[in-house]
């Protein structure tokens, strides 16, 4: 028999619990019923793909006993083998009811008789067998403290070095690498703005801000910050910390549990999730105030899933694996640590409940706020330097830094206005008007005349020269600057042949050299080929932004139906490949709506509402509710399909 016919045999409360453990995400409206539940577990668990990836789930005592089991049917029952185990038979029914709700095996009448279908049969070839002498440890070992040890938090806060991140993209206009990652010397040549230098932070950082769906791309694979940054930035610290280290426990692209280094890999292996999850929940554990050594959370964690550590693609090392999270965790700002690059204890810190609850509660808030609440304002001097304050608020930093240059040397929290500064942030969309009005009401000071006059200055020299991307030309804003230009021994090689009086040719692999010699003489080109989307500057410091959800990466289950595709139907979530160009065909054909986790081409996973219009070969364009627009999306980036029900609109 097959796994699927088994269904009817679970409690609804049971099918929820299979659906969870197996990572199947189902609607709400598919979770309130039997037949709706049945329905969609039978769509995607009945294949052999979706009981390998349970394995890698199971515990030390539940391994053994499947193990058990799959090799030998006939001590398919409790007491046989609790004696195989030399266990006591409670503590073997318990992790044989664990199964169960995995869907790996069912007691017919009682645990004296138990099925196994043959998708859990196929396992065997998967079980890392054990040495025959070896004891089964069916419990866990115990967590010890150890309060002597001194952990020390983070200097500075996550939230900090993020506003500062994301403001060195949005002016820098980084472009992604073919494999949609930032290039590493970018990366590098910002470690000594963070508050923390250790290794792999600066790419951990960028990861984040992806996964947190602060960053995007355009069409020229020019890095930009989206809206979310802004709104994020500007929650409260408890809610910042809760975001980031709920979606870091989903978060690819810096995997912990690799052979070699996190920041320089490019696979994810699978059980990734399971390990952060595990590890961040053993910290529930710890009495307030103890330290935990490293050495004994990594043996809790080899426990808890020990076949995600003989994963060809992952670390062998549990205590490697261990450490890296605990660094992880570190940085987030949830641990303490004795040592920040190679920690050996952690102590988990205030910030930490609201990660590992689910709701925090009003007295929780008040016990774990900062000490210091954040400033909104900073202090601009007449002679356009401007000090920020040790506790501005990140979401100010992150605009001010917009605008700022670094001044080497100089006095922490001190940041120069020049006009080179001021042409960066132009560049990236601002515009004069928004800056003047950001810097009068965000001072404490007023906004100084000199300073004033530097960002109108700046502005007025701004965008008179344009290149555009039309195999590239350059376009003046009046006749005789672009006489100006070729009588500029410089520049007047680059000028091609003139197109009219205001427009000239230009190579466009020469464009960067041009942009430099323009730069050098002056000038304030715009480049309209790396124009991007950029957060507006706010001009309030009394009010927030608007509440954005955060979007973040989800992991997907991929089991296909053993019985071939099932009939497309409102609420079922389809991931078989086959099965999503059919429902993106009929979206189509019949005008309707689709539910769409999508991974881009810097591998971040969004979930989209779309309505399909047209499909040529892999490419589909579609109209995303959203954004009010129509894209193109590659099928290849479709990661699961639901169809909602609803119509597209007119």
């Amino acid at each position: 028999m097959k796994l699927t016919d088994y269904l009817n045999a679970f409690s609804v409360d049971d099918l929820r619990q299979l659906a969870e453990r197996r990572e199947i995400r189902l609607t709400d409206e598919a979770l309130k019923s039997r037949q709706t539940l049945v329905r969609n577990l039978a769509s995607v668990i009945g294949s052999w793909e979706s009981a390998y990836n349970v394995v890698s789930r199971l515990n030390t005592g539940e391994l053994a006993l499947l193990r058990l089991l799959v090799q030998n049917q006939k001590n398919a029952r409790l007491t046989a083998l609790a004696q195989a185990v030399d266990g006591d038979q409670a503590v073997v029914k318990r992790h044989l009811e664990s199964l169960r709700l995995y869907g790996l095996i069912f007691p017919e009448g009682d645990w004296e008789h138990m099925a196994v279908p043959p998708t859990t049969l196929m396992l065997a070839h998967y079980l890392t067998p054990t040495a025959k002498s070896e004891k089964v440890v069916l419990e866990p070992p115990a967590l010890e403290p150890a309060p002597d040890v001194a952990c020390s938090p983070r200097p500075g806060s996550l939230a900090t070095d993020l506003a500062e991140f994301l403001a060195r993209v949005a002016r820098a206009r980084f472009k992604l690498t073919q494999a949609g990652r930032i290039n590493r010397r970018d990366l590098k040549a910002m470690e000594s703005a963070f508050a923390i230098s250790t290794s792999g932070y600066s790419s951990f950082l960028s990861t984040l801000a992806i996964a947190l769906g602060m960053l995007s791309h355009s069409k020229s694979n020019i890095l930009e910050v989206l809206p979310f940054a802004d709104a994020w930035l500007a929650l409260d610290p408890l809610q910042r910390s809760g975001e980031a280290a709920t979606t870091w426990l989903e978060m690819r692209g810096y995997p912990e549990n690799v052979p070699g280094d996190p920041a320089e890999a490019d696979y994810v292996p699978l059980m990734l999730v399971r390990q952060r999850q595990l590890f961040l929940g053993s910290l529930r554990l710890l009495e307030t105030k103890s330290a935990a050594s490293i050495a004994n959370l990594a043996t809790v964690l080899s426990w808890h899933t020990p076949q995600s550590f003989s994963q060809w693609n992952a670390s062998k090392e549990s205590a490697t694996v261990s450490s890296r999270l605990a660094r992880s965790l570190y940085w987030l700002g949830t641990v303490a640590v004795d040592h920040p690059e190679t920690p050996a204890f952690l102590r988990a810190t205030p910030l930490a409940s609201a990660v590992m609850a689910s709701a925090v509660p009003a007295s929780a808030q008040s016990a774990n706020s900062v000490s210091i609440p954040d400033e909104n304002r900073f202090y601009v001097q007449p002679n356009a330097e401007i000090f920020a304050p040790p506790n501005l608020a990140p979401r100010t930093l992150f605009h001010l830094r917009r605008i700022t240059g670094e001044k080497k040397g100089g006095a922490a929290g001190m940041h120069p206005l020049t006009s080179d500064s001021l042409r960066r942030g132009l560049d990236s969309g601002l515009t004069v008007d928004s800056i003047v009005t950001f810097l009068e009401r965000f001072s404490q000071t007023g906004l100084p005349g000199t300073v004033k006059a530097l960002v109108e200055t700046t502005g007025r020299q701004h965008g008179r020269i344009q290149l555009i991307p039309a195999g590239y030309v350059l376009v003046t804003d009046d006749a005789l600057l672009l006489k100006e230009l070729n009588a500029v021994k410089t520049v007047a090689p680059f000028l091609r042949h003139p197109v009219s009086e205001r427009v000239v040719t230009v190579d466009a692999a020469e464009v960067p050299e041009l942009m430099k010699k323009l730069r050098q003489r002056g000038y304030a080109p715009l480049d309209s080929g790396e124009m991007v989307r950029s957060p507006s500057l706010p001009a309030d410091p009394a009010i927030a932004p608007p509440t954005v959800p955060v979007k973040r990466e989800r992991p997907v289950s991929f089991g296909a139906s053993a019985s071939g595709p099932e009939p497309l139907e409102s609420g079922a979530v389809l991931t078989d490949p086959a099965e999503i160009l059919k429902a993106v065909d009929r979206a189509i054909e019949d005008g309707l709506e689709l539910e769409v986790e999508y991974r881009d081409r810097s591998q971040v996973i969004t979930r989209l509402l779309l309505c399909p219009e047209h499909r040529t070969g892999r490419l589909v364009d579609a109209w995303v509710e959203t954004a009010d627009e129509v894209f193109e999306f590659d099928l290849d980036g479709f990661r699961s399909v639901r169809i909602t029900g609803r119509r597209a609109p007119e």
